[in-house]
């Protein structure tokens, strides 16, 4: 009776690789996940120590604030008058109040990015100064 020479494990299949599109979704969430630890946590941290190790930012009205403090921007223009005043200027000058932030403003931000259309009503984030949003 002749011995057959194949090695134990002969008979199992070889493993399967696995499909192009499943490690790019695996890879683009391995991405997404690093860009959120880097965007919330980590650099939300180095500003904090950057900002302690210059005690000037630190009582600076000149820089407003996030909802949850970190600093925001830097404030570079101060405009004098009453709310109609300034905003009767503005539009004088071709500004526009900016659209409240939501999901409309969202996906008409996203529409005309990818468009490459202007948005001159786009919303700005949430910035405080004085204790008061902006």
């Amino acid at each position: 009776m002749p011995m057959s020479v194949l090695p134990p494990d002969a008979d199992q299949q070889p493993p399967r690789r696995t499909p192009l599109w499943r490690r790019a979704a695996f890879g683009l969430g391995m991405g997404l996940c690093v860009y959120l630890i880097v965007a919330y946590l980590v650099m939300p941290a180095l500003w904090k120590r950057y900002e302690r190790r210059h005690p000037a930012l630190a009582d600076t009205p000149g820089i407003t604030r996030t909802g949850d403090g970190h600093p925001g921007d830097p404030i570079n223009v101060a405009l004098i008058g009453s709310e109609a005043e300034v905003r009767s200027i503005m539009r004088a000058a071709g500004w526009f109040p900016a659209d409240p932030l939501g999901l409309k403003s969202d996906l008409k931000i996203a529409a005309d990015t990818v468009l490459k259309r202007p948005y001159d009503e786009a919303p700005v984030s949430s910035l405080y100064l004085f204790g008061r949003k902006e």
